[in-house]
């Protein structure tokens, strides 16, 4: 497909997303792009020509070497049998006073840098290593995450059948009397700044380019970057020039069937309301303050949502909650500067190489709503 890619958006700081959510982005932004460290990331077959894999580390040499920090990295799983091992990566890797990590130190002993440490290559390999097992971490629980809500579905239907309580007030009950038994956000907070200094670590040559925009699966990745820096403006007795828009809005597709979303990707694709819908978007982003651009980019959002509810009518389908896609603007502010206020060593060694980014960042995050 042929996408309008002036401007590329990044799962940031995530590499692996659930169907629901890859779903919502599919239909509200017209590509995005995925850092793939390793391993290969998983890809709904839906989407195989929406979605775009990026290598992380295209030299073959530096992707070996991941390989085999990652096998050190579980011998040091092996040790730590009984604890967390990502968290306890997490503190190696970053430790107090940011000193060059034990792998690091471990390295030198074994004779891998004869010439003494590489500082930039070092941190950018332990970058890659700590996101790609935060990868798998995450494969892991939106597995189980799968598991558990079909036996929520089970059980559900059990009560339904046995009679325990009537229709509407089954979700009420199912919920008060058993929780959810998975978190929808415990994936998401989870080690949060060390993704996201790991992140930038690994795409630091790529942050100059002004066509790239971050896209976060949930707000809180949105604070992570800006309270440090929001606490300095405020210190300084100045506001921080953080401006939020809802810049599109559809009906949550998480409840529909494979079979049915499928369907539904493919009626607003070949009727082009997608199309017209992103080059609106497009537009709107590329020129933020024009207010008019942004009153076509909702129309043409509106006429997307128009069309998702008739499909669902159709189907007796009956949605449930709204995904907002939220922009997030901030004007006088690099991705450099919220970089080093995660990662003053990172930032310092692997920032000075690389073209200084745009004074303004954008980035999009996705919000769930009732």
């Amino acid at each position: 497909m042929n996408h309008q890619d002036s401007i590329r958006y990044f799962l940031f700081p995530h590499s692996v997303m659930a169907e629901h959510e890859a779903r919502h982005l599919a239909l509200l932004l017209p590509n995005l792009h995925l850092l793939e460290i390793v391993n290969p990331l998983p890809l709904p077959a839906w989407g195989q020509d929406h979605f775009s894999l990026d290598a992380a580390l295209p030299d073959q040499v530096l992707n070996e070497r991941v390989r085999r920090y990652l096998r050190d990295y579980l011998d040091f799983a092996e040790v730590h049998r009984d604890s967390d091992t990502l968290s306890l990566l997490g503190q190696e890797l970053h430790g107090k006073g940011n000193d060059p990590s034990r792998f690091l130190l471990q390295g030198e002993l074994r004779g891998r840098t004869p010439q003494g440490p590489d500082m930039r290559a070092w941190l950018r390999l332990e970058a890659a290593a700590f996101l790609e097992l935060a990868r798998e971490l995450d494969e892991r629980e939106l597995e189980l995450e799968i598991h558990y809500r079909r036996m929520e579905e089970l059980e559900k239907g059990f009560r339904e059948i046995l009679g325990v309580i009537d229709g509407e007030e089954m979700e009420e009950f199912i919920e008060t009397v058993n929780p959810p038994l998975v978190s929808d956000h415990s994936r998401f907070t989870y080690l949060l700044a060390r993704r996201s200094l790991s992140w930038y670590r690994v795409f630091a040559d790529n942050l100059h380019q002004p066509d790239v925009i971050p896209v976060a699966l949930t707000r809180e990745v949105i604070g992570e970057l800006t309270d440090p820096i929001q606490t300095e403006w405020e210190r300084s007795g100045r506001e921080l020039p953080l401006v939020q828009r809802s810049v599109a809005e559809i009906p949550n597709l998480r409840d529909l069937t494979s079979a049915d979303f499928t369907a539904l990707w493919r009626q607003l694709r070949e009727s082009g309301t997608l199309r017209s819908h992103w080059q609106a978007l497009h537009t709107a982003v590329a020129q933020a303050h024009e207010p008019r651009l942004w009153d076509d980019a909702h129309q043409q959002v509106k006429i997307v949502r128009d069309q998702i509810f008739d499909f669902c009518l159709q189907r007796n389908i009956h949605p449930k909650g709204q995904v907002a896609l939220v922009m997030n603007h901030l004007q006088d502010i690099s991705h450099y500067e919220l970089w080093k206020r995660l990662d003053k060593t990172g930032f310092e060694h692997l920032a000075s190489a690389t073209s200084a980014p745009p004074a303004a960042v954008t980035l999009f995050h996705l919000e769930y709503r009732s």
